[in-house]
């Protein structure tokens, strides 16, 4: 019998989905697609096997096993996707955290649960979240599911959960915001759907980091000009151009200019 949320026990851990594996009860799906229906990815290691899988419990299909890494299917998603770890990475440059990327596909949001340096992890859904918790000496994080279940993971980060899911939600408001507003400058309305699941706890922050949501126009061509410069950056500190560093900050204004000009009537 294939596994659906609701035959889930009220507590799913690794340990259980190891054993559910090994009987065979969650459904093989080597080209299983990520979606914003994915409620946590789950980067395990089978103990009779060298290659690691994923397990993922999606809100439509309940578990699915793939060969896939997390890395890989979330790098696939972001290849074939609007929003992808581009616009994720622009938000956390403004805010200075370089080693922590979470996945910000406006009000659906993931969380990873150590360094996107360390190669696969655990991610969580957090628009399909209600509560968390950590026990920082056990080492571990739970998170209870609108549906009721409590999902375990290993949480040795050194970032604090609930600063990690504040800054996410953050980025999550950020991005649609910047949304609204593109739209409305257009002449037409956004309606933008409330904050969901576990990031609605902060959708009333004060802090310093929410009050600079953007607000204006403005804010809004200095964001997109972020964007295009970190582009413009990327090309000049190729390495194989062999730029020295005088010459990447001219080259950089050259094209700044360049494409500045798009911009006016002559």
């Amino acid at each position: 019998m294939l596994l659906q949320i609701q035959d889930l026990p009220r507590k799913v851990t690794k340990d259980f989905l190891l054993q559910q594996v090994t009987a065979r009860k969650i459904k093989a799906a080597p080209q299983f697609q990520f979606s914003n229906q994915v409620i946590a990815l789950f980067n395990l290691q089978p103990p009779s096997s060298n290659l690691p899988l994923t397990v993922a419990l999606d809100y439509q299909q309940g578990l699915i096993m793939t060969p896939r890494t997390t890395r890989q299917l979330l790098n696939d998603f972001s290849h074939q996707s609007i929003f992808n770890f581009q616009q994720s990475r622009m938000l956390v440059r403004q805010t200075q955290h370089p080693h922590f990327l979470p996945l910000i596909l406006g009000r659906a949001a993931y969380l990873p649960l150590a360094g996107v340096s360390h190669g696969s992890t655990d991610w969580v859904g957090l628009h399909w979240q209600q509560d968390c918790w950590q026990n920082t000496p056990a080492r571990q994080a739970e998170f209870i599911t609108l549906q009721n279940k409590i999902l375990q993971f290993t949480y040795s980060s050194y970032r604090n959960l609930e600063d990690a899911v504040h800054l996410t939600s953050y980025y999550s408001e950020y991005l649609c915001r910047i949304l609204q507003l593109i739209v409305q400058a257009s002449g037409a309305q956004l309606v933008s759907l409330p904050a969901a699941g576990l990031m609605h706890q902060f959708a009333q922050c004060s802090c310093r980091l929410h009050r600079q949501l953007p607000q204006t126009n403005s804010e809004v061509r200095q964001f997109l000009q972020s964007f295009q410069d970190w582009t413009l950056r990327q090309v000049a500190h190729f390495s194989e151009l062999q730029l020295s560093a005088p010459l990447q900050e001219q080259t950089l204004k050259f094209w700044r200019s360049e494409l500045a000009a798009v911009h006016c009537l002559w």
